[in-house]
């Protein structure tokens, strides 16, 4: 009974932080990640919704709880024209949007340290054109990624989180940092200030 509180309590916890959402641009939607997972007690499914440091409080005060495994994990573009698929390449980057504002890179660190920690969990966005998942926020940095396509974007986080570098490269005036990097297979990440986290 007390591990089915505490769960709920999580579960509660997260979804209500989750749904607290906005979207990082004008004409984006935003939804939260999800991760699947699978009660390992009972065998039963289950979604956990959150950023990638709320996801990861709930596998840890959850316990019994495996992901699921992950094997599209992926990085190549496919050719609109051929079908192929084509290796894919960052493609443009543009400062001083997303967001609510800039943010310090100290904080901003943290959560590239985080994605990178995350070698065997996937980054991902829901399926659409400009939906975006918020996959890290702390001291009011977060990190989006955003789908500009029909399927799902399924990436591994540590790649993410060189999105976030080259942003951090381009797009920093003093100590302070805002920005949107695109890629060729139709996602993007954007870096900006997020009051709720």
């Amino acid at each position: 009974m007390l591990v089915t509180s505490l769960i709920t309590a999580v579960l509660f916890g997260a979804l209500a932080a989750a749904f607290n959402l906005k979207s990082p641009m004008e004409g984006y939607s935003i939804a939260p990640m999800s991760w699947k997972a699978v009660n390992t007690t009972d065998g039963s499914d289950l979604v956990l919704y959150g950023t990638i440091q709320e996801l990861d409080q709930q596998l840890e005060v959850m316990g019994d709880v495996e992901l699921s495994n992950y094997t599209n994990v992926v990085s190549a573009a496919t050719d609109e024209n051929t079908g192929s698929l084509a290796p894919r390449t960052k493609d443009n980057i543009i400062c001083w949007v997303g967001g609510s504002g800039a943010v310090k890179n100290g904080w901003l660190q943290e959560g590239i340290d985080y994605l990178k920690r995350h070698t065997q969990r996937p980054c991902m966005a829901d399926p659409g054109y400009a939906t975006c998942v918020r996959i890290s926020c702390s001291y009011n940095v977060a990190i989006w990624l955003c789908n500009d396509a029909p399927q799902e974007v399924v990436r591994p986080c540590p790649e993410i989180a060189t999105y976030a570098e080259d942003i951090r490269a381009k797009c920093t005036y003093g100590v302070s940092i805002q920005g949107q990097e695109f890629d060729t297979d139709r996602f993007n990440v954007i870096i900006g200030r997020e009051l709720w986290c």
